[in-house]
């Protein structure tokens, strides 16, 4: 991923490397055992997950892990963490889906035990995911309780869904 002048890569072999604009190695290190997940960047830092369900928050600028997390399970497919409004929203493979806030603090959790596969979608106050048993949730943003669902009619993988107005599409 790019934010600002620099690249984060997150290799399979869960190394992390910063490099800055001139492609110099700012910070360069294995963390994980492996990553699966994208990397998403809010001010200045960036978030992302290994596949053993470790939130981790780096700070982009200094190239040092600031703090990690246990999640409810790996994030899988290239899907990653979403952050809006200071809080950091994760759904896992195993249907575990989080907000954190911007220290690592569990703000709140709802395991929907169903497999997503999936990165969540903020919208209208919700976090709107799919799961793999032909199932969208919107979850309210404050308490992750559910606010509605909708069945779907075919399998469910790794789109994320899409607002626009009054709907939500997938």
């Amino acid at each position: 991923v790019h934010a600002r002048d620099r690249i984060i890569t997150l290799a399979e072999d869960g190394t992390v490397t910063v490099l800055g604009k001139s492609g110099a190695v700012i910070f360069s290190n294995k963390v994980a055992k492996r990553f699966d997940s994208k990397a998403v960047v809010y001010k200045d830092n960036a978030y992302f997950v290994d596949v053993k369900g470790m939130l981790y928050s780096l700070d982009i600028a200094q190239g040092k892990i600031n703090w990690k997390v246990t999640t409810g399970g790996p994030v899988l497919f290239k899907t990653g963490p979403v952050v809006v409004n200071d809080v950091i929203y994760i759904a896992t493979g195993y249907g575990n889906i989080s907000a954190f806030d911007l220290t690592g603090k569990l703000l709140w959790e709802n395991n929907l035990d169903e497999g997503v596969y999936n990165s969540v979608m903020v919208y209208k106050n919700n976090v709107v995911i799919a799961t793999d048993t032909l199932t969208m949730y919107a979850l309210n943003t404050k308490d992750g309780d559910e606010e509605w669902s909708a069945d779907l009619d075919d399998r469910v993988i790794t789109l994320t869904p899409l607002g626009y107005g009054d709907y939500v599409y997938f």
